[in-house]
This record gives structure tokens, C-alpha cells and sequence, in this order.
């Protein structure tokens, strides 16, 4: 995995796994989605990947391992200055109320630590 998406990949690979994800996410999306931790910090080596990108449904790789109780990664994505930790998804959703809904008390301690995440903040759904 390191050789096919470390920093020496050409740009027809990320193409393909781009193509291989579908239009409605990226491979760091997917890979948020699967708790594939390695292939996240592989791909965050990347310039051209953005950490904040949502899918077609608003939904940021934050969001996706907020929700899956996705501990490493949320850390990984939350050392990433491009994050915003309070982004709603388009249902409204921060990840903040994602990871309260599902149980995720770590993941809720880890946002909460953080001064951009509005613990006030009212979720539009």
C-alpha cells in the first residue's frame, strides 16, 4: 500500500482508486469509512488529498470515523490543520453530535478538546 500511494505514486493511481471509490467519495473517505488507519496516513502524504472533502452527501472523513467510533483516525484527521472539527454534514450533523449519537465517548472527549467545536452549536436536522 505505501508503494502504491506514498509520495513517489503517479497521479494515475489516485485516479483509479478515485474511479474505484465511485464519484461520491474519495479514497480518504473510504478509507476513514473502513478504519484503515495506515492507508489514511498514507494518503494524507498526498498534496493533491484534501482531509476536509466532503462526499456527495456532506459528509467529511471526520465524519465518517466519528461515526464508525474510528478513534486513530479521528486523532490522524484532527492533527490535519485543513480540518474543521464543527463542519455539518448537509443533513446538519456535526461530528461532535455524530460520535454522541453513536456512544463514541472518546471520539466526543477528543472534539470537545477542541476550541473550534462549538459545543452550543444547533444541528439543522
Amino acid at each position: 500500500m505505501r508503494y502504491i500511494l506514498g509520495a513517489r505514486a503517479r497521479p494515475h493511481i489516485l485516479a483509479a482508486l478515485r474511479e474505484l471509490c465511485g464519484s461520491e467519495c474519495t479514497p480518504l473517505y473510504h478509507a476513514a469509512w473502513h478504519g484503515h488507519v495506515e492507508t489514511v496516513k498514507i494518503l494524507l502524504t498526498r498534496n493533491e488529498v484534501n482531509p476536509d472533502k466532503p462526499n456527495n452527501g456532506g459528509d467529511t472523513p471526520l465524519d465518517t470515523a466519528a461515526w464508525y467510533g474510528h478513534e486513530e483516525i479521528v486523532r490522524i484527521l484532527l492533527a490535519c490543520n485543513e480540518v474543521d472539527p464543527d463542519k455539518p454534514s448537509n443533513g446538519g450533523y456535526t461530528p461532535l453530535a455524530t460520535a454522541s449519537w453513536h456512544g463514541h465517548a472518546e471520539i466526543v472527549k477528543m472534539l470537545l478538546a477542541r476550541e473550534e467545536v462549538n459545543l452550543n452549536k444547533q444541528n439543522i436536522a
